[in-house]
C-alpha cells in the first residue's frame, strides 16, 4: 500500500493470485483509496495448515492495493 494516497484503486497481482486453489478475494467496493484505509481481505482454504500459511505468506509478497 502507498500511504497518504487518494485515489483509484489498483489491485496488483490478484489475477494471478486467483488462479491459486482456494484463494478467494473479499473486496469492499470502494473504489478509491484513501491513506490506511481497508480496501478487503483475501481468505485462504486448504486442508493442510502448513500450505495455507506458505500461500498466505506468498500472498503478501505479491498482492497490493497501488496508484
Amino acid at each position: 500500500m502507498v500511504k497518504n494516497y487518494s485515489g483509484p484503486a489498483i489491485y496488483e497481482g490478484m489475477m494471478d493470485a486467483l488462479r491459486i486453489p482456494g484463494v478467494y478475494f473479499h473486496l469492499y467496493g470502494k473504489a478509491e483509496t484513501r491513506p490506511y484505509r481497508k480496501m478487503g481481505h483475501i481468505t485462504v482454504t486448504d486442508e493442510n495448515l502448513e500450505a495455507a500459511k506458505t500461500t498466505a505468506k506468498q500472498l503478501l509478497k505479491s498482492v497490493r492495493v497501488i496508484a
